[in-house]
């Protein structure tokens, strides 16, 4: 959330700079909330670190690339570096996606099995019990 407050902030308190000026100054905001991530680690899942991580990275590339688009003498070069931008930002949805996947399949998975065990351990004691009560009798 301070990230979010911090890039906005910027992005404001420069409105009347150039462009690059506040591509720079968010890209200052993610490398440090990169260097923060890093280092307190705050999610009890290191996947989840890691996918953090992953995400900041891939925005400061993302934004470094814009960088470059003005630089772009030709509009193949300009091309290039769109097409480099769409890139990386599509892997790493798609790694995020990816491992959000197998997270709700791992866990639809790991609920529907123990469902079925729950049934069948159900299953199994009534079994026991009509068992017992025909024998009584």
């Amino acid at each position: 959330m301070l990230r979010k407050l911090a890039v906005a902030a910027v992005s404001v308190l420069l409105v009347h700079q150039a462009g690059s000026a506040q591509v720079l100054a968010v890209m200052a905001v993610i490398l440090a909330a990169l260097a923060l991530q890093t280092w307190a680690q705050p999610f009890t899942s290191s996947l989840l670190n890691w996918l953090e991580a992953l995400s900041l990275k891939a925005t400061l590339v993302h934004l470094y690339l814009l960088l470059l688009l003005p630089l772009c003498s030709s509009a193949a070069q300009k091309t290039a570096v769109s097409m480099l931008i769409v890139t990386v930002d599509s892997a790493a949805l798609a790694v995020l996606l990816y491992h959000l996947a197998v997270t709700c399949f791992v866990g639809h998975a790991k609920a529907v099995l123990s469902t079925a065990a729950s049934l069948q351990h159900s299953s199994l004691q009534h079994g026991r019990k009509a068992s017992l009560a025909s024998h009584r009798y």
